[in-house]
């Protein structure tokens, strides 16, 4: 069983939609939910395992992504520029 997750019909879908998560959650105003809305269309013609691991690489890449720190859409640096001594 657990074997079976490491066959190129799933492996391949699962390292494609991490790539898409890193898209998803690099981009300003994209979230990891949305990311997972915008993949579940595509997971309803796979097989179950291969569309779960499709989900799941999504969301945690793209909740990952987005939590890198002095990011362009970080709230923190609402209003300053990059050369302003007040940026954290």
């Amino acid at each position: 069983m657990v074997l079976s997750v490491f066959r190129p019909g799933i492996l391949l879908p699962w390292l494609a939609s991490m790539a898409f998560g890193v898209l998803v959650g690099g981009t300003p105003g994209l979230t990891a939910t949305m990311g997972v809305a915008l993949i579940i269309p595509v997971t309803y013609y796979m097989e179950p395992l291969a569309g779960m691991a499709m989900i799941l690489g999504v969301s945690f890449t793209s909740i990952f992504t987005g939590d890198i720190p002095d990011a362009p859409q970080d709230p923190r640096h609402a209003g300053i520029g990059a050369g302003d001594p007040r940026r954290i």
